[in-house]
């Protein structure tokens, strides 16, 4: 049967996900959730311009795994809520490409999307307490949160704790590599942030803004860093 028949009426790439919710990934050598390359879930899967379809990954733990505990090459409106993230080997969260004009192709642009955070109700933990007499057992990585090549990327209500090597969050991912080169200067938005032996919050890799909303982030309510 020729592949043909299902071109216009399957497309994954843009298609819903049924429920994703208390999923569990204990020292794995790779990611936990792996979105590779691309995944623009759309209310229609088939058609670009149907407006995107918002997908919330729910309660996600990932312990010890060996990279990240999500990673995604390119997606629009994917959301990890109630993420916990335990010592991973690399950064918890890494998303390069973030391009939400995919779903409304010709009628919006990234800006116009102000909704729902990426990161909600989460902790991320770097070295558990009775690994401190062994501190070198904090993995070395590029930061906890690596944020993507786009506007409009919210965390919010999330912990931070026990991260002393590293920062927190870097803007730009990937964005000084050949292949997937930016100019950068993106803004991404914070609020609800706990730190807990986490001094280094924010790495400005490329010009990235961090505009904090209500000050947990810089102390600073409604405020802009950058460098």
């Amino acid at each position: 049967m020729s592949m043909d028949l299902y071109k216009d009426n399957i497309c994954p790439v843009g298609d819903r996900i049924g429920e994703w919710s208390r999923n569990r990934c204990h020292h794995v050598t790779g990611s936990c959730i792996r979105v590779y390359l691309v995944w623009t879930p759309r209310k229609d899967p088939c058609n670009s311009q149907s407006g995107e379809s918002p997908q919330i990954l729910f309660n996600t733990t990932c312990w010890g795994v060996g990279l990240h505990c999500f990673n995604a090459m390119k997606m629009t409106s994917v959301h990890n809520h109630h993420m916990t993230s335990i010592e991973t080997g690399s950064s918890d969260v890494f998303t390069v490409k973030f391009n939400r004009g995919t779903t409304y192709i010709g009628a919006k642009w990234e800006t116009d999307y102000t909704g729902i955070p990426h990161v909600k109700d989460s902790v991320f933990v770097g070295l558990l307490p009775e690994n401190f007499a062994t501190r070198d057992t904090e993995k070395w990585k590029n930061a906890v949160i690596q944020m993507p090549q786009d506007e409009q990327y919210i965390v919010s209500d999330s912990v931070m704790v026990n991260f002393d090597r590293v920062p927190v969050f870097q803007d730009c991912t990937a964005c000084w590599s050949k292949p997937k080169w930016r100019q950068g200067a993106h803004t991404y938005r914070f609020a609800g942030l706990s730190f807990i032996n986490s001094s280094k919050r924010i790495f400005v890799y490329k010009k990235g803004i961090y505009w904090d909303l209500d000050g947990t982030l810089t102390g600073v309510k409604n405020s802009y860093s950058t460098w």
